[in-house]
């Protein structure tokens, strides 16, 4: 499996989801495509990384070099940031990747299958056709990451990519799940909408586990 012919695949993904993204992929299959065609693109933000950081390092340690505030190991790790930022956001892109994204890509296909299948009844795939949609909807913020590291570039980053990562994952869920465009968006918003709910029911729940420990409810009553 060629890098270049995977790159190659993963830009017709995004290109012409429509017409791509009718390829059958297994769980593993489909991660095993996303480490490869991610090598070049974690490499590239990885390079980015190391000179961003390092032109921040220095221009942060030229700015605090005669602060008076900063003394002992404050004003040693300002004085190292031309080297402690770049490896610090290549940890942190390598982790990301190839850590985070795919444990993401389990989670939300999860999500969806419920979704999709168990709630709405019209999805007629499988679990790996819902992976494979969800693999398919990161390649955008996975190809051009290396823009999120460039200081007024990365708007492009953060209001782009993130909208054609959407069409994408919502064209493909339709293509894997065969159901209609329609039917795969508003499983995918019943699905932030149920994400959206827990999450605010585990705030809900911690801030009143942290108000009743403090005392709180007694201030109040």
């Amino acid at each position: 499996m060629h890098i270049h012919e995977q790159l190659h695949r993963a830009w017709h993904l995004m290109t012409q989801p429509e017409k791509f993204s009718k390829v059958s992929f297994s769980v593993k299959d489909a991660l095993k495509f996303y480490y490869v065609f991610s090598i070049v693109p974690v490499i590239i933000s990885i390079i980015v990384a190391i000179i961003v950081g390092a032109a921040t390092g220095i221009y942060v340690q030229g700015q605090t070099a005669n602060s008076l505030a900063l003394t002992g190991w404050l004003h040693s790790v300002a004085a190292n940031l031309q080297y402690i930022l770049p490896g610090f956001i290549s940890a942190w892109t390598l982790l990301y990747f190839w850590i985070f994204v795919p444990i993401g890509l389990f989670i939300n296909a999860a999500i969806y299958q419920l979704i999709g299948k168990m709630m709405l009844k019209t999805w007629k795939g499988n679990y790996s056709k819902s992976f494979t949609a969800a693999m398919f909807g990161v390649i955008p913020l996975t190809l051009f990451y290396f823009l999120s590291l460039i200081p007024g570039v990365n708007l492009v980053y953060l209001i782009v990519l993130p909208v054609w990562s959407i069409v994408i994952l919502t064209i493909s869920l339709a293509v894997q799940q065969k159901v209609t465009r329609t039917n795969a968006f508003v499983a995918l918003l019943a699905s932030w909408g149920l994400v959206a709910l827990f999450l605010f029911l585990v705030a809900a729940a911690t801030a009143a586990g942290v108000a009743s420990t403090l005392g709180l409810y007694k201030l109040v009553l």
